[in-house]
């Protein structure tokens, strides 16, 4: 075999093994969200349910439903670990975290749930540096997970990196603009940039997603009291208490 001939089937192996290359990976395309692993659809219903008034700020109505979805499969982790995010006493917070992150051991999972579970046991034992790495390795994984991309802007907020927290929920807003928690956050991210129009803007896109909702109300009345607005204020805040009589930071505010 001459040298041309030589190189040629060269080429034309290189040429074959890329298409090849190509084609598995055409085959496997990136997940945009993450496995939700459970036995139960009416445990993911619930966790599901749990999640958005979880990121409305309702915490309490959050817990039971979370706590529906672990009585539903005792062995749906992600549920135990929000069931563990939402309780109101630290001690059962750290029992019921540990219990997740030991679920680990004999729960079949999927890489993307291992690293969330690590990410949320890193959180409540105050390792930033593992929290942030994690949540930023979920947020590479799925890219259109906005649960992950809330919680990772949320990690920001929490360090006072208002910059970086306001430009994933723009990340989020892009691929999900009727994400209320998004633009909730949003809003509260625009605001200590010192972008008060558009932190209402934010805040009024809430309330058009979520009408229903005494924390949208809740976000605008806080803005419109920080910047002097009392009266104004003080009409949103009744808004918020007519939807919800008990919720609890529109009385204080």
């Amino acid at each position: 075999m001459n040298r041309l001939v030589t190189r040629n089937v060269i080429v034309l192996q290189f040429l074959l093994s890329s298409v090849m290359h190509a084609a598995c990976n055409a085959a496997v395309p990136q997940q945009k969200k993450m496995p939700i692993t459970t036995a139960s659809e009416t445990a993911r219903e619930a966790y599901k349910q749990g999640m958005t008034l979880f990121h409305n700020a309702r915490s309490s109505d959050a817990l039971l439903h979370f706590e529906k979805a672990v009585a539903e499969d005792t062995n749906f982790i992600l549920a135990v670990v929000a069931v563990a995010n939402t309780q109101p006493r630290f001690k059962e917070m750290f029992e019921i975290m540990n219990q997740a992150y030991n679920m680990l051991e004999r729960v079949e999972v999927s890489e993307g749930e291992r690293i969330y579970v690590l990410a949320a046991h890193a959180a409540i034992n105050s390792d930033a540096e593992t929290q942030s790495a994690n949540l930023t390795k979920l947020a590479e994984m799925f890219p259109e997970d906005d649960d992950i991309l809330l919680q990772l802007a949320g990690y920001h907020w929490g360090r006072r990196d208002y910059q970086k927290s306001q430009q994933i929920y723009k990340q989020v807003v892009a691929f999900k603009p009727d994400s209320a928690p998004a633009q909730n956050m949003l809003g509260y991210s625009n605001w200590r940039l010192g972008k008060y129009q558009e932190a209402k803007a934010a805040f009024l896109k809430n309330i058009e997603l979520t009408p229903d909702e005494p924390n949208a109300y809740d976000s605008l009345a806080e803005l419109l009291l920080k910047t002097g607005r009392y009266k104004e204020s003080i009409e949103v805040y009744k808004e918020a208490l007519k939807i919800d009589p008990l919720f609890e930071f529109s009385h204080v505010g």
